[in-house]
């Protein structure tokens, strides 16, 4: 089996009342060696995003479709609960008998550590508001100029 790289990301609606977690792999066919992506699961977080629950939902989620041995590396923001969700996932591993140490297979996204920056060193300009933020990283370049 091809081992797959995933990726995750939170959403939580403005009022704060729906987070969603999704989990997406990314592997290469090794076959034709092209990059292939899918979504695996979109699943709704209940409560707060603490690293226990991100974990639970996770692996739940993965251990439901058959997944637990194909986990290569894993890539998310660089949120404190993330890290926290790593370090428990590997536990679970030990658990089970197998070995996936988090602190070499847990990716930073390097965006969304670019995007912080960039929206640290604009409100430090001025008042930056949630609607600009987006603008700015969702407007084509052309357009910002």
């Amino acid at each position: 089996m091809t081992p797959v790289s995933r990726a995750i990301d939170m959403w939580t609606k403005k009022d704060q009342s729906h987070s969603y977690m999704a989990i997406v792999f990314h592997l290469i066919d090794k076959a034709q060696f092209q990059s292939k992506t899918r979504l695996v699961a979109f699943e709704l977080i209940d409560g707060v995003h603490l690293g226990k629950e991100l974990t639970s939902c996770f692996w739940d989620s993965i251990e439901e479709r058959a997944l637990l041995h194909r986990i290569l590396t894993m890539t998310g923001n660089n949120a404190s609960n993330n890290h926290a969700m790593t370090t428990q996932l590997q536990h679970k591993y030990q658990d089970i008998g197998m070995t996936w140490p988090y602190h070499e297979h847990f990716h930073c996204c390097t965006f969304h550590v670019l995007c912080l920056l960039v929206k640290d060193f604009l409100n430090s300009m001025g008042q930056l508001t949630n609607e600009d933020y987006i603008f700015l990283i969702t407007t084509p370049p052309e357009i910002n100029t």
